[in-house]
């Protein structure tokens, strides 16, 4: 179950990266403002991209078990795998937990 979030994660991830800089164009000309008549169909354009092509639709995920709640960007982990990992990760030490 979770390979399949994981696997439409990393594609949305791909997609992402592959149209980062037509996204960038699009919104410039979108900003704009010159003609109307061109600024319509750019918006066109832009609503009629597919959705997953948005950063906002990427979660992130532990890169060990696959779960979204609790992970720590900086090390790609779930907490629950950072209290057991601690002594293999550089520079984290286990104080209270």
């Amino acid at each position: 179950m979770l390979k399949k979030y994981i696997h439409r994660d990393n594609i949305r991830r791909f997609l992402y990266k592959q149209y980062e800089i037509r996204l960038m164009a699009l919104k410039f000309l979108i900003n704009l403002k010159a003609i109307d008549l061109i600024q319509n169909h750019l918006l066109y354009i832009y609503y009629s991209i597919d959705n997953n092509i948005f950063t906002t639709r990427s979660n992130n995920s532990c890169i060990i078990t696959g779960r979204q709640n609790g992970i720590y960007r900086k090390y790609k982990l779930s907490r629950i795998q950072l209290r057991d990992s601690t002594y293999r990760i550089y520079g984290i030490r286990k104080s209270s937990w």
